[in-house]
């Protein structure tokens, strides 16, 4: 059984965009790849390469093996997610977002993968971002590094 919040939504989406629900290699360039035992962020982070963790929406801290947290410690540790957790305390920085169906309006999917329309029930914090609004911010940032023209925004 999976487990967390909306835990079957990014494999959907992983899926719908690059043909694979988990352990997608985007270094080729012109394809997604997938060997699970080969590209899987535990997989990665037990070969010590990763320049740079980013932990969205679980707690790898509480349920990776410890010498995979002990490798991605090594780089800069960064958790986006509306919780504390054991993650996001051994971050070097935790960005909170809000939580979509509850102060965020916002399909999620449940554990046999039929997605659920939600309309806020509360309202967020002030100075919160949702998920979205988050990845657009560090998306444009991307492409202004990089010079490069934002294929979406």
């Amino acid at each position: 059984m999976r487990g967390h919040y909306n835990i079957a939504g990014p494999g959907q989406v992983w899926s719908w965009q690059f043909g694979f629900p988990y352990c997608i290699d985007l270094t080729k360039g012109s394809h997604a790849h997938m060997n699970p035992g080969e590209t899987s962020s535990v997989d990665l982070a037990m070969r010590d390469e990763v320049d740079c963790f980013v932990n969205v929406g679980t707690d790898a801290g509480a349920h990776w093996p410890i010498d995979a947290v002990k490798h991605v410690k090594k780089h800069p540790f960064i958790t986006i997610d509306p919780n504390f957790n054991m993650a996001s305390e051994i971050s070097d920085l935790h960005i909170p977002v809000r939580i979509a169906g509850v102060d965020e309006g916002g399909v999620v999917y449940r554990m046999d993968n039929v997605p659920i329309q939600f309309k806020a029930v509360l309202k967020g914090l002030s100075g919160v971002p949702s998920d979205e609004e988050l990845f657009d911010m560090i998306y444009e940032r991307m492409c202004k590094l990089t010079q490069t023209e934002p294929i979406w925004l």
